[in-house]
């Protein structure tokens, strides 16, 4: 609930940008993950590259 909170804040308006960085990986991983992404703004997921 506050994620999606900080989402709507952080985008007020149409010409507004923000980064949403998110370390836990449970995000992608887990099932209530997904839920929780499901009920943000559509917005692009960027992963990063595994580390070497």
């Amino acid at each position: 609930m506050k994620l999606a909170q900080w989402a709507g804040r952080g985008v007020r308006t149409v010409t507004d940008r923000a980064v949403i960085t998110v370390c836990d990986t449970r995000l992608v991983t887990m099932r209530y993950g997904q839920a929780i992404l499901a009920g943000l703004p559509p917005f692009p997921v960027v992963r990063p590259v595994a580390a070497a």
